[in-house]
């Protein structure tokens, strides 16, 4: 196989890391430190395993310019204190914004965002954002930095965080379900800064079905 073809394949697995949502791998983090025998500083480490994933993705999205059409991202924080409480994240919102601006020079350097006869997206990015309990307004500022940086690109907003039964026990906004007064807050703002695409989602989504049991189940021999 090409040596072109093994760095492609690294970096797409690096950009993948990327997408994952480090808020659920943060949120279990105690089942993770007990399912792998290591204390809950080293497990610390999965989430910033994500989050180094994202920097060096960075370093490698001008070499994937002529390769990816369509960039499907991610923007979870625009506190940076607030990345750093709850998923151990220095700089996020920073980084963030060079990424999402770098990708956007990227799709213009190709001629711009593409979407044929039937609304099918050749070419551009769309921005996805977890809406948490407690943090509408930081929600806003997400999508106020988005417009910011790349202006009136599609966007999905999601509200289908889930709680699990640590977190239940904990208390505090992290313990329950965004409701539908944050997430139309988010909503409503997303459609006065102007976006003109949106994906929303409506009931059904908050559910623990959804979520991995995270004990290794599929990946170690051990769990089964």
């Amino acid at each position: 196989m090409p040596r072109r073809i093994w760095a492609i394949l690294a970096v797409a697995f690096g950009v993948s890391l990327s997408v994952i949502d480090s808020t659920i791998a943060n949120v279990a983090l105690p089942t993770i430190s007990r399912a792998l025998g290591i204390s809950s500083a080293d497990s610390i480490w999965v989430v910033n395993a994500y989050q180094l994933a994202i920097v060096v993705s960075l370093l490698s999205f001008s070499a994937l310019g002529d390769l990816v059409d369509v960039w499907l991202t991610d923007f979870k924080y625009a506190d940076a204190g607030l990345a750093q409480s709850l998923s151990h994240i220095k700089d996020y919102p920073r980084v963030a914004v060079s990424g999402l601006a770098q990708m956007a020079r990227e799709i213009e350097r190709r001629g711009g965002e593409l979407v044929d006869e039937d609304g099918l997206m050749k070419r551009g990015m769309i921005v996805r954002h977890l809406v948490l309990p407690g943090h509408a307004d930081d929600s806003c500022r997400v999508l106020d930095l988005v417009w910011q940086t790349v202006g009136d690109v599609p966007i999905s907003v999601m509200n289908q965080y889930t709680p699990n039964a640590l977190m239940r026990e904990q208390g505090g906004d992290l313990a329950r379900a965004v409701t539908r007064e944050e997430y139309e807050q988010v909503l409503d703002h997303a459609d006065d800064l102007g976006f003109t695409t949106m994906f929303w989602q409506e009931g059904g989504a908050v559910d623990e079905s959804f979520t991995p049991a995270f004990d290794t189940t599929g990946v170690l021999t051990s769990a089964k």
